[in-house]
């Protein structure tokens, strides 16, 4: 692996130093190589730059744009099913509790402290109302 990255780099180098001996060649004697072939090279590349820095950025902005999109949504529809699954156990929480809190009717005979308090309220409620300790309203 090692020997690959050192020749690669090595033929780097070779390349990069024709490359700058040829343009410094052109820039002192001002004749250039392939003059006629340049704008027919140059197109291709023209091309591909374009698609590089305008239509890729662009394609991965609407992408990303349209992921978020259908993230939120998919987020929001999971979010109200939590709620409703929430509210359910909580309604469902609320009616046993209900059941468990609701008086019973038993159908029997009060008890003995009942029936006395039921009793001493009658006892007030036969004086008269400036006497009485329960007032009504």
């Amino acid at each position: 692996m090692v020997l690959f990255l050192i020749i690669t780099l090595a033929v780097s180098l070779v390349g990069i130093i024709l490359i700058l001996s040829v343009k410094r060649y052109e820039m002192r004697t001002g004749k250039m190589f392939f003059r006629r072939s340049r704008p027919a090279l140059a197109k291709p590349f023209r091309t591909s730059s374009l698609i590089i820095e305008h239509l890729l950025p662009l394609i991965a902005r609407r992408s990303i744009e349209r992921g978020a999109i259908a993230l939120r949504i998919t987020l929001g529809r999971f979010l109200a099913k939590v709620t409703l699954m929430i509210e359910s156990i909580l309604r469902r929480m609320l009616a046993a509790i209900h059941r468990f809190v609701e008086p019973r009717e038993s159908g029997g005979p009060a008890s003995a402290f009942l029936q006395e308090v039921a009793a001493h309220k009658r006892k007030l409620l036969r004086r008269a109302p400036e006497k009485r300790a329960i007032f009504e309203e």
